[in-house]
């Protein structure tokens, strides 16, 4: 940010003056749910905020200062290591988010499914865990939810579709994700997504890698 788009998009946007008037006296587009002083956070300014917000020293006393403050559920993102997840539970978090961040900060970091049964096996039935990365299928969230996340969440699909087509696309992606999700409890012989577990895998669910996991 800010966007640099290449010479055509300058041609192709000048071709339709009804788009550029809109896009020009149209809402400015801004992260919603970040404001400084009281103003919404620009696109182009949030480099900038995060470079000055940025904590590398943040370490489990932040964090057991955060739940001593904080009264409502707190659930951790990134954690990708059963030992962060005990620790996390034991400090008083009420969820896990398994997350890579879509692999963009470490290409060499293992995929979210490999991570997670050990996850859950050190979690113990003790908060509730979600996992993105991946998420790709109504298949992949059967994969999930029966290594033992609760929810799954994805962002690519979502994007890509908004990008395409609009609010009419991410309609579509939903519905494809959910009749995906509904054949593929159907392959497995699951009539509701509770009754998903690891006893539709073949072989042993806690260690195959995700890529073997048959369905």
């Amino acid at each position: 940010m800010p966007p640099c788009p290449p010479v055509a998009d300058y041609f192709n946007a000048a071709t339709r003056p009804g788009w550029l008037w809109r896009w020009l006296t149209g809402r400015k587009m801004t992260y919603g749910n970040y404001q400084i002083n009281g103003r919404p956070l620009r696109m182009d300014g949030m480099n900038n905020w995060m470079a000055s917000n940025k904590n590398p020293g943040a370490n489990w006393e932040d964090f057991a200062k955060l739940r001593a403050e904080w009264k409502g559920n707190l659930v951790i993102k990134g954690i990708m290591d059963a030992e962060d997840a005990a620790r996390a539970v034991n400090e008083g978090a009420d969820g896990i988010f398994v997350s890579n961040h879509g692999g963009r900060q470490f290409d060499s970091q293992p995929a979210t499914i490999d991570v997670l049964p050990s996850i859950v096996e050190a979690v113990g039935g003790r908060a509730e865990i979600y996992l993105d990365g991946g998420i790709r299928r109504g298949h992949d969230i059967v994969k999930a939810v029966a290594l033992g996340a609760k929810a799954t969440l994805a962002g690519h699909p979502f994007a890509y579709a908004l990008a395409t087509g609009g609010e009419p696309a991410v309609d579509r992606v939903i519905s494809i994700l959910q009749e995906e999700l509904k054949g593929a409890m159907g392959f497995v012989g699951k009539s509701a997504v509770a009754g998903l577990d690891a006893s539709i895998f073949a072989g042993d669910a806690q260690t195959a890698p995700a890529e073997s996991v048959p369905l």
